[in-house]
């Protein structure tokens, strides 16, 4: 079956990724793609002689450096303050700490202790302290801690990436509206 898989089916799977997926999400699945079909040419597999995906070149992504304005991120925090205050507050995380979603929502409360967060950042293994103070601090301070983590769902569990997601897109739908 690997012996019938040509560059042309490997330039419509990824093309019809791009569509379905988008182009960052579909150079991710591409590039295990490639990936899987050079093990198929390693010994003990030695399925097929060359890697058909190997001609393929993928497309270039944008760079993500989408800057919000004041005005913008105003609107976000009022609506997710409304509809969603855990989105609202791992928003603010983010913003007052500069760490990514991910670090974000792993965020306990055992973290935060002397006026600082301290973060284990997943993707570097780096430990940081960030030091916390104004509106942060005084949200911070009088949230009640219904859980270890300091971002949950409405049952009090951390939140999933992908429902997270999902959540602050709904909530950037409705403050641009």
């Amino acid at each position: 079956l690997v012996r019938t898989i040509t560059p042309a089916i490997c330039y419509k799977f990824y093309e019809k990724q791009c569509v379905l997926r988008g182009v960052p999400a579909a150079n991710d699945l591409f590039k295990v793609f490639r990936r899987l079909l050079s093990y198929a040419m390693q010994p003990p597999l030695c399925l097929i002689d060359s890697n058909p995906a190997s001609c393929i070149k993928t497309h270039k992504e944008q760079p993500r450096d989408a800057v919000w304005s004041a005005a913008a991120l105003e609107a976000f925090l009022n609506t997710a303050d409304r509809r969603r205050p855990a989105v609202a507050l791992a928003v603010r995380l983010s913003v007052y700490t500069a760490q990514r979603q991910s670090d974000v929502l792993a965020m306990k409360w055992s973290d935060y202790k002397n006026g600082m967060i301290s973060i284990v950042q997943q993707k570097t293994g780096t430990r940081v302290y960030v030091p916390i103070f104004g509106e942060l601090k005084r949200i911070l301070d009088t949230i009640p801690r219904n859980s270890i983590y300091m971002v949950t769902d409405i049952n009090g569990q951390p939140f999933k990436s992908d429902h997270f997601k999902k959540l602050f897109v709904k909530v950037k739908a409705l403050a641009q509206s």
